[in-house]
């Protein structure tokens, strides 16, 4: 009689099936891959859109800011860069518009301000590495925002901006 357990497999069964499993794996492994890497990609196509918005917002701002008050106009010619701005818009409010220490591009109404401490703020960006503003000439102002990209990259966007309604 034959006595021969028929329940296990045969080696080439079992080399059939790893080579199956490999060429699975081999087919999804670079969804993964590129998965990953199109994450990457949407936040710094997230930080690029940032920049925009934050350029367009200040940009808008400042065409109809009625003073500058920092940096002072004694600056102006002299290239010299400060790390914030102050100004009186258009509804004759005094406006800061500076980076905090988590890194973040805040823009402040003096009027929120309550016993030295900030009550309300906008967020304008984040991962900001720079903020830089310097007067070229006396009715015009340019500023320079650097943002922290992933893997170590850098994002810097720029704008001059004239003045419409500067004294």
């Amino acid at each position: 009689m034959n006595n021969r357990n028929t329940s296990a497999f045969t080696l080439i069964e079992l080399l059939i099936a790893i080579a199956l499993m490999s060429l699975l794996l081999a087919m999804t492994s670079p969804i993964f891959f590129y998965s990953k890497k199109s994450n990457e990609m949407m936040k710094e196509l997230d930080i690029y859109h940032i920049s925009r918005k934050v350029n367009h917002e200040i940009s808008s701002e400042l065409k109809r800011a009625v003073k500058i008050l920092y940096p002072p106009s004694k600056f102006a010619r002299k290239r010299v860069a400060v790390n914030q701005l102050i100004y009186t818009n258009s509804l004759n409010q005094v406006v800061v518009i500076y980076v905090n220490k988590k890194h973040q591009l805040i823009k402040v109404n003096y009027d929120d301000i309550e016993n030295n401490t900030i009550t309300k703020f906008r967020k304008l960006g984040s991962n900001i590495k720079l903020f830089s503003v310097t007067l070229p000439e006396f009715d015009l102002l340019q500023f320079v925002v650097s943002y922290s990209l992933p893997n170590k990259k850098e994002y810097i966007g720029s704008n001059m901006i004239r003045f419409v309604n500067a004294i």
